[in-house]
């Protein structure tokens, strides 16, 4: 495998992704070590890759490094503020039980994703009840003030198909059940 690996990365040694293939494939034949290695042999090439950072952390994750795992998806929040590793980073606080660590980056998710990242969504998630083996999804808000604050929390359960219980929770006095 480090052989024909070795001729991708020779296409451009100063792209990062020769070795991030490299990773791909050491991924793919179950070999975490070598595709962590490769990863940081990208990183050397290009430490502002956020996307190898997030990898990384993935990886980590598998291996049972959580706190590695946080520290690489980080780094890639850092360097490139996406959803999809802020959805990564709270899905791994989440396991921890480290919901304030979530609600932390609050002020910071509403205003850069105001209108397509609901951050309580996840930590809604967490706090399914099992009580009698019955799940409830539970949305969590401050206000329904408006129409398009009422259709985004409502819409955080659209993707969920079963038919537990899904309760959006403010502190407003009226009530907006759509059921």
């Amino acid at each position: 495998m480090r052989t024909a690996a070795n001729e991708i990365f020779e296409l451009d040694k100063n792209s990062a992704d020769g070795p991030a293939i490299m990773a791909e494939a050491a991924l793919y034949l179950g070999k975490l070590d070598e595709a962590e290695n490769a990863y940081i042999e990208a990183l050397q090439i290009d430490n502002r890759n956020a996307e190898v950072y997030n990898l990384i952390g993935v990886l980590k994750l598998q291996k049972g490094d959580v706190d590695g795992a946080i520290e690489y998806i980080q780094n890639a929040i850092n360097i490139s503020p996406q959803a999809y590793f802020f959805e990564t980073l709270f899905q791994i606080y989440i396991r921890k039980r480290e919901y304030s660590k979530i609600t932390a980056y609050e002020e910071v998710i509403n205003k850069l994703f105001p209108k397509d990242f609901s951050l309580l969504f996840n930590l809604a998630l967490s706090f399914k009840n099992l009580k009698n083996n019955k799940t409830k999804y539970i949305q969590v808000c401050y206000k329904l003030d408006n129409e398009e604050t009422i259709k985004r929390e409502f819409e955080a359960f659209s993707g969920i198909d079963d038919n537990n219980e899904k309760i959006v929770i403010s502190l407003d006095v009226d009530n907006f059940s759509t059921d």
